[in-house]
């Protein structure tokens, strides 16, 4: 070359060889900045070809440009990068001037629609992906490089028709292509990572179907290799927050849900809202968020969360179904804090909004309908309506029939169709009714894990059916279902120290109790019940005031069976009233005030006549009067029209206000009433988790 003369190709070999430099650094260390230099490069190499440039560059060039565009989708899911690299990928399916560049991006352009269909959904174009890797392996020839992709990809797509299609029994199948992508990957090869995390995301959807330990094991040694291979992506993260959850629902440890809320709380932060990652990570977080606060003291601003996320997220979405199941859970939890029934109504909603949104056969329906089934359940309990509770009976069962036998969801199910059914009985008497009950909740307990976290809501479902079918029966039969009841409520209760839902457990072991004392006329029973009830009512007036309603007027009732024990009564109905202040200031309606009213008709009245029984006059009056008050305060016209038209019932009325608003500044001081949920029924805790993913 003469001296001061550049080469025309001089410039184009400069952008090349900027352009392989900035794709290494990414490979290197995948990130957001490395990522736009890499394909920005490309773009400028692809700009710079001239018509006469050399075709299998020209393919090359398009082929690595088209690969960045992809991966530019797939991280923030830009529509625009998506048609990009779809044009540029089926010109060189078509026209590419080698048989294996054409196979490659046919490759490529099966994993972008797979990941058009998770951007956007639709059982059909996740039907075509599949068809579209069944055909670009069958034309693959021996030795491509991107089988191990194209093994991968179709793994995941199988894996996601068995979620939206339960009919589908392509999981096996799914776990053996994935097993044969890593095999064929060597261990230093850059994207063996992302292989090991789709084979450990197919082994927890086949552990969710079918309940084997062994690939949840399997899935937790995948990530534990990842975890060695240096950074990761935020789809690497999810998946092993995925198994982190599982393995927290076998063993209830509170290690793993603080590592996984610290885990997506970060991934949270660094993704763009409109990646479809980031609604997962955000239901993820939000649904590990309300479990944390359902044992222990820590609040959860699930709703917040979930509310950005519905925002951010197409009408299309299938991410949407999931967040408003998440939303519906975040409403419930506010629900069992408050008591507050417009909360109730709103978590219904939610959960069946997100039914309506699953197509038929997704793996998720059956934890839907269940949520669906519960809430219709506790409505039910509160307005003793028919149709709700028929509604209730009818999807239980639906989610029954839906749930794989040996899911980890199947016991999940089992115990709410019990709750539905012993309803039932209680509405119409039947006896089969409750056998069916028990039946039911004898095979939750059966189904779950020995520690697992749910474990001791289906034994107090099971001892309080058994409670239930020994006051049907007399003598040694009668008996041994109160023995075998109270064993039953003593290992839950042991299960749950500390926890959040032991408030409505200790309540069911004192019911239990003192059916035992009234069978064996045992007194010691029935001190141990009265203990138990007032250490129930004091634990939920700091967590959940209807637990402690609930607990107290069961305690006034078992004061009040026979001979009549007064200062039982008594204490059991100061602290009924106690609750009925907390629950009705924290409605936000006057039909759920009254509501809630109803449910204690006459409680200051015979609190009264108990304190009057036990010779204590004054404290029956100030019984009175904080009935009056409560009934005043809800009942009543504001204070200005009330002094004028009733100014002696003013004066009571607002002495006695006052002096509750002491003991409610008292109930509602946040050092001791970090409240969260318990039982909504007894023994009842009906939500399913959601599967991460």
């Amino acid at each position: 070359m003469m001296a001061g003369v550049v080469s025309p190709m001089e410039p184009l070999r400069c952008l090349l060889a900027a352009a392989e430099t900035a794709e290494t650094a990414f490979v290197a260390e995948p990130g957001t900045e490395a990522l736009q230099r890499y394909v920005h490069a490309w773009d400028q190499v692809l700009l710079a070809l001239g018509d006469d440039a050399d075709l299998g560059l020209q393919a090359m060039v398009a082929h690595h440009a088209a690969v960045g565009h992809l991966e530019v989708f797939r991280r923030f899911g830009a529509d625009d990068h998506a048609e990009i690299a779809a044009d540029l990928l089926e010109r060189l399916g078509a026209h590419a001037p080698s048989a294996e560049l054409g196979f490659a991006a046919t490759a490529d352009l099966a994993t972008l629609r797979f990941g058009q269909y998770l951007a956007h959904g639709g059982l059909n174009r996740l039907r075509e992906v599949i068809q579209v890797h069944e055909d670009a392996l069958r034309r693959s020839p021996e030795g491509f490089p991107q089988r191990p992709t194209l093994l991968t990809n179709l793994g995941n797509a199988l894996v996601e028709l068995a979620r939206r299609d339960t009919t589908a029994d392509v999981l096996d199948r799914a776990v053996a292509l994935h097993e044969e992508a890593v095999a064929g990957t060597g261990p230093d090869e850059p994207f063996r990572a992302a292989l090991q995390v789709n084979l450990a995301t197919a082994l927890v959807t086949r552990y969710q179907r079918d309940g084997r330990v062994a690939d949840l094991d399997w899935a937790a040694q995948q990530h534990d290799e990842i975890a060695q291979t240096g950074p990761t992506d935020e789809q690497v993260a999810i998946a092993r927050c995925e198994v982190l959850w599982e393995r927290y629902a076998l063993s209830g440890e509170m290690g793993l849900l603080d590592e996984i809320i610290t885990a997506l709380g970060e991934l949270m932060a660094e993704l763009p809202e409109q990646l479809s990652a980031w609604a997962t990570a955000v239901a993820n977080l939000a649904n590990a968020l309300l479990e944390r606060q359902s044992r222990t003291t820590t609040p959860a601003d699930a709703l917040a969360l979930i509310s950005r996320a519905l925002a951010a997220a197409p009408a299309e979405a299938p991410e949407r179904a999931r967040l408003h199941h998440v939303q519906g859970a975040a409403h419930w939890q506010e629900y069992l804090h408050s008591g507050d029934l417009s909360r109730l109504g709103s978590a219904i909603e939610a959960w069946q909004q997100a039914v309506a949104l699953l197509p038929p056969g997704d793996a998720a329906r059956p934890g839907y309908l269940n949520s669906v089934a519960v809430g219709l359940l506790q409505r039910h309990a509160h307005f003793a309506d028919e149709p709700d509770l028929a509604a209730a009976v009818a999807t239980a069962r639906r989610a029954v029939r839906a749930a794989p036998p040996h899911s980890a969801l199947a016991p999940i199910v089992w115990n709410t169709l019990g709750h539905t059914l012993a309803a039932r009985y209680h509405r119409r008497g039947r006896r089969r009714d409750l056998d069916v009950a028990i039946d039911a909740w004898r095979r939750a307990v059966d189904l779950s894990p020995p520690r697992a976290t749910v474990r001791p809501s289906y034994l107090a479902s099971l001892a309080n059916g058994l409670r239930e079918r020994a006051a049907r029966r007399t003598g040694k039969p009668a008996t041994s279902d109160l023995l075998a009841a109270v064993a039953l409520h003593r290992e839950a209760t042991a299960a749950l120290a500390g926890s959040q839902e032991l408030p409505g457990q200790l309540a069911n072991l004192g019911m239990s109790l003192h059916g035992l004392a009234v069978q064996t006329t045992n007194v010691a029973h029935y001190l141990e019940a009265s203990r138990i009830f007032g250490q129930a009512v004091e634990l939920g007036m700091r967590m959940s005031p209807g637990e402690a309603l609930r607990a107290a007027l069961a305690w006034q009732a078992m004061a009040l069976d026979a001979v009549p024990d007064w200062p039982q009564a008594a204490m059991a109905g100061d602290g009924a009233l106690r609750a009925l202040w907390a629950l009705s200031a924290g409605q936000m309606s006057r039909f759920a005030q009254e509501t809630w009213l109803r449910t204690c008709i006459g409680i200051a009245g015979v609190t009264a006549l108990a304190h009057t029984a036990a010779s204590d006059p004054r404290a029956a009056v100030a019984t009175l009067e904080s009935g009056r008050g409560l009934l005043l305060d809800r009942a009543l016209p504001a204070g200005t029209r009330l002094r004028a038209e009733h100014p002696e019932l003013f004066t009571r009325y607002q002495a006695a206000s006052t002096a509750f608003a002491a003991a409610l500044r008292t109930i509602a001081d946040p050092r001791r009433t970090a409240r969260a949920p318990t039982q909504p029924l007894a023994g009842f805790s009906g939500l399913a988790g959601d599967s991460k993913r």
